[in-house]
């Protein structure tokens, strides 16, 4: 398998959109979170859906077997919406009480390594 790595602006379009004014702003905040490379958290932190199977392979085999170096799990859908009962009822992984809450954009930044796995929707 490849490792798929997107360009800086890429990065950009995915994360502001249209909004590129305040890039400057998340650069600076991002550094100010993290606090320079040194006091960065000397794991790799990925938080998103299970909406690919690698996703949930990748938190079940490779992240729990590497608590040490790996912080990654599965979080909870946005505001944990549901359109029924019934499909709140249906998602084992929460009934089980195995996802988690999402993680504040900026709080990534604290890790010296992030990563993106595919899916349907932005990893955090």
């Amino acid at each position: 398998d490849d490792i798929v790595v997107p360009t800086y602006k890429m990065s950009l379009s995915t994360l502001f959109g249209k909004d590129l004014e305040n890039v400057k702003d998340v650069d600076g905040k991002a550094h100010g979170v993290g606090g320079g490379w040194d006091k960065k958290v000397p794991k790799l932190v990925w938080r998103g859906r299970d909406s690919n199977e690698r996703r949930s392979w990748f938190v079940d085999e490779v992240a729990a077997k590497n608590m040490n170096l790996i912080d990654a799990n599965i979080s909870k859908n946005h505001m944990n919406y549901y359109p029924t009962e019934e499909d709140r009822q249906a998602d084992k992984l929460l009934q089980a009480g195995k996802k988690v809450d999402r993680v504040a954009f900026l709080k990534f930044w604290r890790y010296k390594y992030l990563l993106n796995i595919d899916g349907t929707v932005a990893a955090y």
